[in-house]
């Protein structure tokens, strides 16, 4: 049996082993084989709608193929063609794939993708929405500047839909401290197509003199809008 002298061995696997290490590091913080061309977001209804090419620049596959959705509150992944394997979601050499996925509009505008797969250097992505993009349902509350104490009025609230796409439910209810009117307020939900408006009645009667609160909450989704009201109210 034959042994290589220690001052043989030591500096060959020093050597090999950093020759390795950096390949590697390489591979994980350097290579960048996946490019990302015309990324979009867009709100359809309550989701948010994320689309981006995938491209795949090198000559050979690419496998675990990943893409995580984050808001400042939410956090999703999505793997390729509907995948829930890593190992299927896939991009073949010079590959071109298109990406749509959706993800639930909160009350944040903006919204981070990272699209990632082993050895290869994450492409991080940056969206800002518009305002109005998380304000889909314009609501008109008329009222009157005085109330009498103790006298019923019906008064109505227009609901238009100003997103750009359907809204199969929209939820509409008043709230208020317990004591200041009779009524027992309720959700009631409506239905709204694009540019649809529609009108509900609420009635209330005031039981008491003073500024009174009357709150309104506006539900689309996980969305939720709140609006304050100060009433006068009189004696008659």
């Amino acid at each position: 049996m034959v042994y290589a002298p220690r001052k043989i061995v030591y500096p060959l696997f020093v050597i090999i082993f950093s020759l390795v290490f950096f390949s590697m590091l390489f591979l994980a913080f350097f290579n960048q084989s996946i490019d990302v061309l015309d990324p979009s977001v867009s709100v359809s209804g309550t989701d948010v709608v994320i689309k981006l090419t995938l491209v795949n620049n090198s000559m050979h596959a690419i496998d675990g193929v990943r893409v995580v959705v984050s808001s400042e509150s939410e956090e999703k992944a999505f793997f390729l063609r509907g995948s829930n394997d890593s190992q299927k979601s896939s991009l073949a050499a010079g590959e071109k794939f298109d990406f749509v996925a959706t993800f639930p509009v909160t009350q944040t505008l903006k919204y981070k993708v990272v699209i990632s797969a082993p050895f290869n250097k994450p492409v991080p992505i940056d969206f800002t929405l518009e305002q109005s993009t998380i304000d889909p349902v314009r609501a008109e509350v008329s009222l009157p500047a005085k109330l009498y104490v103790n006298e019923k009025l019906e008064y109505p609230v227009k609901l238009c839909n100003i997103s750009g796409t359907d809204l199969p439910e929209v939820i509409w209810v008043e709230n208020a401290e317990g004591g200041d009117f009779k009524e027992t307020f309720f959700e009631r939900s409506v239905s709204l197509k694009v540019s649809e408006c529609k009108t509900i009645f609420s009635i209330i009667t005031p039981q008491k003199t003073g500024n009174i609160n009357l709150g309104f909450s506006l539900k689309v989704g996980a969305l939720e809008k709140k609006i304050l009201t100060v009433l006068n109210v009189v004696a008659k």
